[in-house]
């Protein structure tokens, strides 16, 4: 997905994913401020409701880089980082800046 959908597309994705008992992952790209808030609020809704989610922001830009700690401070059941030189996604931290981050 090339953007972070609207808010209200977002809670059917987990709603029906707890329906089923099972865990969600939400992984986005966040070109601005707006797009986080958007993950941030996701997040906050699920933990209210007694939800583990893993949310994420994904991009090449510092704002999706920034949401991985500010997501993973918030309650994000699991962030993503690279070892080594190797990336699963554009753009992530790497292990040892993102743990460096989240402890700060």
């Amino acid at each position: 997905m090339e953007m972070t959908p609207p808010l209200a597309a977002l809670l059917q994705v987990a709603d029906a994913a707890a329906a089923k008992g099972a865990a969600c992952k939400v992984a986005t790209v966040t070109k601005d401020a707006g797009d986080v808030a958007i993950l941030a609020a996701l997040l906050e809704s699920q933990l209210r409701a007694g939800r583990r989610l893993a949310v994420m922001g994904m991009g090449e830009n510092e704002t999706a880089r920034r949401s991985r700690v500010e997501l993973g401070r918030a309650g994000s059941y699991f962030v993503y980082a690279k070892h080594g030189a190797h990336e699963s996604a554009p753009g992530q931290p790497g292990l040892d800046w993102l743990a460096a981050q989240l402890r700060a």
